[in-house]
């Protein structure tokens, strides 16, 4: 549980390559509980649909680069991903509870959609409220509050708990160190294969089917 927690709040905070490591251990602890190793179970199958939507409360990393490569509005796509994160995510898990057969309509799960829902729609409506510059602080400010607050959480946890904090920060550093050299040769392959689909002209073919069809939606909205 604590490592799916880690994952979506990584995932929440927009910082992919932390929840990588994450989902991995998420995925390595479930297996442990698997009875078949040779089959995913219900509830593996149901993490790796609710990470793969990816609910994004601040999108900071294309944030990020969108600084980088010199945006005027940077901050522009913080609602779209609000929204588009939230629907994905809702989606799959209704989808992956159909299939699993999984009763969605259950006072807890109902109370939890709400309780989300009212969040991301309290952001989109305050965050239309702003101006450029005050989504950009209010993005910021936000983004490195959550940040700091779940440091202390740790922190204060592990105080708590009366563990080896150093001990435990070492330990983590050096499991991260190994999960990574784990994960290089599918991430090399993984780039491999996006630069062939880029250098194919296959992505320049995608999007050009995509343009099309918002184009086309587009035009139909204005009729």
């Amino acid at each position: 549980m604590g490592h799916m927690v880690m994952n979506f709040s990584a995932n929440l905070l927009g910082l992919d390559n932390a929840a990588t490591p994450f989902g991995i251990k998420s995925m390595e602890s479930l297996q442990e509980l698997n009875p078949d190793k040779t089959k995913a179970t219900n509830a593996q199958i149901m993490f790796l649909c609710l990470h793969a939507s990816g609910l994004t409360l601040i999108p900071t990393v294309i944030i990020a680069d969108r600084v980088a490569l010199k945006s005027q509005f940077p901050t522009e796509i913080f609602i779209p991903c609000m929204i588009a994160t939230f629907v994905a995510t809702i989606t799959a898990m209704v989808i992956v509870s159909f299939k699993q057969g999984i009763k969605v309509f259950q006072p807890v799960i109902v109370a939890w959609v709400l309780g989300i829902t009212a969040i991301f729609t309290a952001l989109i409506v305050y965050v239309r409220m702003l101006d450029a510059k005050g989504i950009q602080l209010f993005s910021t400010s936000l983004s490195n509050g959550l940040i700091l607050l779940i440091f202390l959480l740790i922190i204060a946890g592990a105080i708590y708990k009366k563990a080896p904090v150093f001990d435990a920060f070492v330990d983590g550093a050096k499991a991260g160190f190994e999960t990574a050299i784990r994960i290089i040769p599918y991430l090399v392959g993984l780039l491999v294969a996006i630069s062939l689909l880029r250098n194919s002209g296959a992505f320049d073919f995608i999007m050009e089917g995509i343009k099309a069809i918002f184009a086309f939606l587009v035009a139909m909205h204005e009729l």
